[in-house]
């Protein structure tokens, strides 16, 4: 085959890809986890997961009501550091009381042994996740160049807009290097299942 009749070729694959059609986007089967009451500015927190069960305030459409403190459980789990960032990670557990929802990416804080809040980081959407068990998320703190902060320290979620608190000591081995650049709080990913 010639120099040209292989360039006739190629040209005429190249046309007849750009004339497929498209595919369809792709779309979630089932209900999500995640409830969000209107637009929000953090879609991509959006997270799409299995249906949840018949009984669940997920399939009418509009989210359960706010969990309360006494509901929930917040615990910290494995530790590691990667690129001057500490991570642990999270678990909320809903211990009692019927199928609630919380604010899927909370507003942080981590505050000293005096009580004062050394770091936090605002809640960036109002995302909410229905909390029918676990769900999972990982803290990250990043450049710490002060003197090392009194302990123990302790995390601090608020959930908006009904400010529902929960806290929880981290591990003494919990802390962060110093960047050189401003310190930082933050959930490294929304609450979801998992």
């Amino acid at each position: 085959m010639g120099r040209w009749a292989l360039a006739a070729t190629a040209i005429g694959l190249i046309c007849a890809a750009c004339a497929a059609p498209v595919p369809p986007d792709p779309t979630v089967s089932g209900p999500s986890n995640i409830v969000t009451p209107g637009p929000s500015p953090t879609a991509a927190a959006v997270i799409a997961s299995p249906a949840p069960r018949p009984e669940s305030p997920a399939l009418s459409g509009s989210p359960p009501p706010p969990c309360v403190a006494d509901q929930l459980l917040l615990e910290v789990g494995r530790m590691g550091a990667a690129a001057g960032t500490f991570y642990a990670r999270l678990s909320l557990v809903r211990r009692a009381g019927p199928v609630c929802s919380f604010q899927a990416s909370p507003a942080v804080e981590i505050v000293d042994g005096r009580g004062t809040v050394i770091v936090q980081d605002p809640a960036p959407g109002i995302d909410r996740v229905v909390v029918d068990g676990s769900l999972g998320s990982e803290l990250g703190w990043s450049s710490w160049c002060a003197a090392p902060p009194i302990r123990p320290l302790q995390l601090r979620l608020t959930s908006r807009p009904e400010f529902v608190v929960l806290s929880t000591a981290l591990p003494d081995g919990f802390g962060a290097s110093c960047m050189e650049v401003p310190t930082r709080a933050f959930l490294n990913r929304p609450f979801a299942p998992g």
